[in-house]
């Protein structure tokens, strides 16, 4: 019984480890989205990601910053892009075609139907063997789960 709850705490402080990254990466976010529009970025033009999706909502054309999006996921070959404020937009790209244009350090690809972004996370739980669980703000209709092989992957985006 001992050795459980001593693996159970163990379990217990990487999560709270896992999180706090969590909390310190959305903090290097926000800074880095300061400084890029204050200009102290030195980035090349010509490799800058996106700043800008621009989607449909009827027959209205809709551009969506990229800092307002909380994750992207698609089902039935149909793409929805979530933003913080719950808003959901379609699009006519895929997610591979969204992925690639976005900033890899804002934007993880979770699995094949969801690309996180750092500042709609909310929350992370150990799910099955190894596997993570994702709590998205505002919350998905799905399931978030993050795979035993791309946890690690996932682990150090977040300790970037």
């Amino acid at each position: 019984m001992e050795l459980k709850n001593e693996k159970l705490a163990e379990e217990i402080n990487a999560l709270s480890k896992l999180n706090l990254n969590l909390s310190n990466y959305k903090d290097k976010i926000s800074k880095k989205i300061e400084d890029d529009s204050l200009g102290l970025s030195d980035k090349d033009d010509s490799t800058t990601p996106k700043k800008r999706i621009l989607t449909y909502l009827k027959d209205k054309l809709i551009s969506i910053k990229v800092d307002e999006i909380s994750f992207i996921n698609t089902e039935h070959s149909i793409t929805t892009i979530c933003c913080l404020n719950g808003k959901k937009y379609t699009s006519n790209s895929s997610l591979d075609e969204l992925y690639a244009s976005l900033d890899k350090t804002l934007f993880f690809r979770a699995n094949r139907q969801f690309v996180l972004s750092a500042k709609g996370i909310d929350e992370i739980l150990r799910y099955g063997n190894n596997q993570l669980k994702i709590k998205t703000t505002p919350t998905s209709n799905n399931s978030i789960i993050i795979s035993k092989n791309k946890a690690s992957e996932f682990k150090k985006w977040l300790d970037m």
